[in-house]
C-alpha cells in the first residue's frame, strides 16, 4: 500500500491542516444544532441551552468527561434525545465567528457591542466584527450562486475563503 504522504494532495484539502477552518466546516454541516454552554462555578458541571430547552452532555458524547471546562461558550450536536432528560452526543466546542458564518438572520447591535444571530445567539463581540462578517457571506453567498450558475469566479471565491479562515485562525490565536 502506498504511503498517505505519497498521495496526491487535493484543492479541495486546502484547508484541512486548519483546525478553525475544519470546527467550520462541522458547524455548517451541523447547523442550526448551537447550544451554549454556562458554568454557574468551578466544580459544576457546564449548563447547555439550546434557545430555552436544557441539554446535558450524553455519557457517549466525547465532551462528557470534559464536563468541567468549557473549551469555548458553544457547542453543536448532531443528534438530541430525550430518555431521563434531554441529551446531546456527537459533540464539539465552536468559536463564535464559525456561528457568525452560517445563522440565518444576524443582527448587529451596535450601542450594546453584541451581535444576535438567529434571535437567539448572543455574542459579546464588537460590532465592526459583526458587520464585517455578515457582508463577507453576503459576498460569498452572491459569488457561490453565481459559481453553480456555472460562472466561474474562482480567484474571487479564493480571496474571500482565504480572508475568512485567516479571521478564524486570528479568534483562535486571541483566545
Amino acid at each position: 500500500l502506498a504511503s498517505l504522504d505519497k498521495l496526491p494532495s487535493s484543492a479541495y484539502n486546502k484547508y484541512a491542516p486548519i483546525e478553525e477552518a475544519v470546527s467550520s466546516v462541522i458547524t455548517a454541516g451541523l447547523y442550526p444544532n448551537v447550544a451554549h454552554c454556562t458554568k454557574q462555578c468551578v466544580d459544576t458541571t457546564p449548563s447547555l441551552f439550546a434557545k430555552d430547552e436544557k441539554l446535558w452532555f450524553h455519557k457517549s458524547s466525547v465532551n462528557y468527561n470534559k464536563r468541567r471546562q468549557c473549551d469555548s461558550e458553544w457547542v453543536v450536536f448532531h443528534e438530541k434525545f430525550a430518555t431521563s432528560k434531554t441529551f446531546v452526543s456527537t459533540t464539539t466546542f465552536v468559536q463564535p465567528f464559525s456561528l457568525l458564518l452560517f445563522g440565518e438572520s444576524v443582527v448587529v447591535r451596535h450601542t450594546e457591542r453584541k451581535v444576535i444571530i438567529d434571535d437567539w445567539i448572543v455574542l459579546h463581540i464588537p460590532a465592526q466584527a459583526g458587520v464585517m462578517f455578515r457582508e463577507l457571506r453576503r459576498k460569498l453567498s452572491t459569488l457561490l450562486k453565481e459559481r453553480m450558475d456555472g460562472e466561474d469566479f474562482k480567484k474571487q471565491t479564493d480571496t474571500i475563503i482565504n480572508g475568512l479562515v485567516h479571521l478564524l485562525r486570528i479568534e483562535a490565536r486571541d483566545l
